[in-house]
C-alpha cells in the first residue's frame, strides 16, 4: 500500500457518510474533497461537519448515549478549543478542535490487523497496537498535497483515531494515551 493510506476507514465514513444537507450545500461546503477539508479553516471545518452529519451534540455524555459505545477524550488537550461534537450517519463520533486537530471514534466488530498495514509506523496507545503516521506532502501523486499526521488503534470494540494537520505523531500518541472516558472528563 502506499504511504497515503492512513486516509482511515473512520475519516472516509465521515468525510463521504449520507448527507442530511442537500446535495448542492455538501458540494459547497467542500465535504466531498479531502484536500478541501486540509485547506479548510476552524469555520469551513465546522460547516463540513454539519452538513456531513446526522446531528451535532452539546455534550460528550449525549453523544456517548447517542453511538451506543463510550466516548473518550483527551485529557491533555489544552491548547485546543473543541468546536464541535458530531456524529454521522454510520455512526462515526468526530470531536473537531480549532488549529487541524479532530478525533474519530466508531463502533467496529471487526479487529484491525495493523501488522498487515504497510502504514508509516506500528504504535501503541495505552498497550493496545495502531498504526500511525508523521504530516507531510504526498509523494504518490504529483499535486504533492498535504497529509496530517494520525494516530489509530483498537480498543474494546472501538476504532480510535486521532488527526493532526501539522502535529508530530510522538506528540499525537501522547493526547492519545491520555484519552478517558468521558464521564471521567469534565466538561
Amino acid at each position: 500500500m502506499k504511504k497515503g493510506f492512513f486516509l482511515t476507514v473512520g475519516l472516509a465514513l465521515f468525510m463521504w457518510s449520507k448527507k442530511t444537507a442537500s446535495h448542492e450545500d455538501v458540494i459547497s461546503a467542500g465535504a466531498y474533497s479531502f484536500d478541501n477539508w486540509m485547506k479548510a479553516n476552524d469555520d469551513k471545518r465546522v460547516t463540513i461537519c454539519k452538513a456531513e452529519s446526522k446531528k451535532e451534540f452539546t455534550s460528550l455524555k449525549e453523544a456517548s448515549e447517542a453511538v451506543n459505545f463510550m466516548v473518550k477524550y483527551p485529557e491533555n488537550l489544552k491548547d485546543n478549543k473543541l468546536l464541535g461534537i458530531f456524529v454521522s450517519h454510520f455512526n462515526t463520533l468526530t470531536l473537531l478542535f480549532d488549529n487541524g486537530f479532530y478525533i474519530t471514534q466508531r463502533k467496529s466488530n471487526i479487529v484491525p490487523d495493523y501488522s498487515n498495514f504497510d502504514a508509516p509506523r506500528l504504535i501503541t496507545v495505552n498497550k493496545f497496537a495502531g498504526m500511525g503516521g508523521e504530516p507531510h506532502i504526498n509523494d504518490f501523486d504529483t499535486d504533492k498535497k498535504p497529509r496530517p499526521g494520525f494516530a489509530e488503534w483498537y480498543e474494546d470494540g472501538v476504532v480510535y483515531s486521532v488527526f493532526g494537520d501539522t502535529i508530530p505523531l510522538a506528540k499525537l500518541i501522547n493526547i492519545a494515551d491520555s484519552m478517558k472516558n468521558c464521564l471521567e472528563h469534565n466538561e
